[in-house]
């Protein structure tokens, strides 16, 4: 309980300062880290501590710190999950574009805080693990034609669009599965706008079925 309402505390000092200019934004974000860095750290804690309270203290810190957190943007927006689950494609396009936003004068701030944790740093990094991974599989490739490379749950397909664009591009033909019709035609739009669309197929088919050999993506 102190530790969340030192959290309250730091979070409500912080917007008073700025509202007064008393505060510089570089100075603020520092702030606003380490309030947040501090409530996780205790919750991580205590849950480690007294694991069979570990329920009683995650609803009593979400009940606390929610109208804090959800004027991050992104952090809203993994919460409410408007396509029905926390990774779409708009929300991974999020931390790719890594720009902090947010509601009032905090929200960005601790929208920063969000894109900097390391889950999603690991995300951005997947990018371009991805990316790399097909070009050196490319790097081998011998046979005659474009090299087929099929994406499951594509959503906005980044790292495909990184080796198929620029002075190194691949010759690769892309097959695009998503269950999202929305992250196909994101990701159809984007190759439009690159001029790459000979280079893609896009699908909308259940990865799950497709595993079962009841989905209807066929590839050759």
């Amino acid at each position: 309980m102190d530790a969340v309402e030192g959290f309250k505390t730091s979070m409500l000092e912080v917007d008073r300062r700025l509202a007064t200019t008393k505060l510089a934004e570089d100075v603020a974000q520092v702030q606003i880290g380490a309030a947040c860095n501090a409530v996780e750290a205790a919750l991580r804690a205590h849950v480690l501590r007294q694991g069979q309270l570990a329920g009683a203290m995650a609803t009593y810190v979400f009940r606390e710190t929610f109208p804090f957190f959800m004027l991050s943007r992104f952090a809203d927006r993994a919460f409410t999950k408007p396509r029905g689950y926390a990774g779409d494609y708009a929300t991974i396009e999020m931390l790719y574009d890594d720009k902090a936003a947010g509601d009032s004068r905090l929200g960005p701030l601790i929208d920063r805080w969000t894109l900097e944790l390391p889950a999603a740093q690991a995300v951005r990094n997947r990018r371009s693990l991805l990316a790399q991974a097909i070009r050196e599989v490319a790097a081998d490739w011998r046979l005659s034609g474009p090299m087929p490379v099929t994406s499951l749950a594509a959503g906005p397909a980044r790292e495909l669009f990184d080796v198929v664009s620029g002075p190194t591009a691949l010759n690769l033909l892309a097959t695009c599965i998503d269950i999202d019709f929305d992250a196909l035609a994101y990701a159809s739009g984007i190759a439009n706008e690159l001029g790459v669309t000979d280079h893609f197929n896009f699908a909308q088919d259940n990865v799950v079925r497709l595993c079962q050999g009841r989905g209807h993506t066929w590839h050759t």
